[in-house]
């Protein structure tokens, strides 16, 4: 799942960078903060399913 929703959001991410119109110095930026969003996301998600098995 996490592999999954890594390569997800890398090729939604770079599809959407690249074609923004605008390129500037900002594109890396916008692409590691959306994988940092994306990695705390899955950790979210992960903590949520794992407490909710133990119930």
């Amino acid at each position: 799942m996490w592999i999954a929703g890594v390569f997800g959001a890398h090729y939604v991410l770079d599809t959407g960078l690249k074609a923004h119109s605008n390129q500037g110095p900002g594109v890396g930026t916008a692409y590691i903060m959306g994988m940092i969003f994306v990695v705390v996301m899955l950790v979210v998600g992960s903590v949520f399913v794992a407490t909710y098995r133990l119930l």
